[in-house]
């Protein structure tokens, strides 16, 4: 029962990060294409 509590836990664990890992870089990706677009449009009315 102990062995079973821990695999769970370590299951848990393991797919929490994981989850977090991808919500990070799919944060992390999304931000970057917000700054391209923001930078595209910036440099779009800076032309004369």
């Amino acid at each position: 029962m102990e062995l079973l509590g821990k695999c769970i836990c370590m299951g848990a664990c393991l797919c929490g990060s994981a989850l977090f890992a991808v919500t990070l870089y799919a944060v992390n990706d999304w931000a970057n294409y917000i700054n391209k677009y923001k930078f595209k449009e910036v440099s779009a009315l800076e032309e004369p």
